[in-house]
């Protein structure tokens, strides 16, 4: 008990008296509120909301502004370099969608090149391709890849080839 008296003796008086101890700086900063409500603030407020609420009422709506902007853009118009720049990009524009060719289903990139040469580049690059894209250009219904696990190599080459024979331009340039 003798120990319990000499750690109480040794405690400060108070929570100020403790930090004047730990951190003599912050104990010095004064205590006083730097925050201050205005005067008479909460009489004031419910009548400040209850006007900003009125005002924002009386505010013309969306619709109303829309048609504000838009008339505010068409009275632009009248000015001749506004006028000009509008022309100008609208003129672009419909020049870029005449002048470009429009590509047809025969006019892709391997429109020029003919069926034949096509088929014989697939036939010697067939390792190069994956026998899932290879069977996606055939007849689905003609194939079950069920049914060739159990088919030998002649079998498998065969088939294949009735694969190859139903490749087309398309097909082909679905794959690239």
């Amino acid at each position: 008990m003798t120990h319990n008296k000499k750690n109480m003796e040794k405690k400060p008086q108070s929570v100020i008296d403790e930090l004047r101890q730990i951190a003599p700086d912050l104990a010095e900063v004064p205590r006083d509120e730097p925050w201050q409500v205005p005067h008479n603030y909460f009489r004031e407020l419910p009548d400040a909301v209850m006007h900003r609420i009125r005002d924002e009422a009386a505010r013309p709506g969306l619709v109303a502004r829309f048609q504000q902007e838009v008339a505010g853009w068409l009275a632009s118009l009248r000015q001749p370099r506004v006028a000009l720049v509008y022309a100008s990009v609208l003129a672009l524009v419909v020049a870029a969608v005449f002048i470009q060719p429009f590509a047809g289903p025969g006019d892709g990139l391997l429109a020029d090149i003919p069926t034949d040469e096509a088929l014989e580049y697939v036939l010697n690059n067939l390792d190069d391709y994956a026998p899932s894209e290879i069977y996606a250009l055939g007849d689905p219904g003609a194939l079950n890849f069920a049914d060739l696990q159990d088919l030998s190599d002649q079998e498998l080459d065969e088939a294949l080839d009735v694969i190859l024979d139903d490749l087309d331009t398309e097909s082909l340039e679905e794959i690239f």
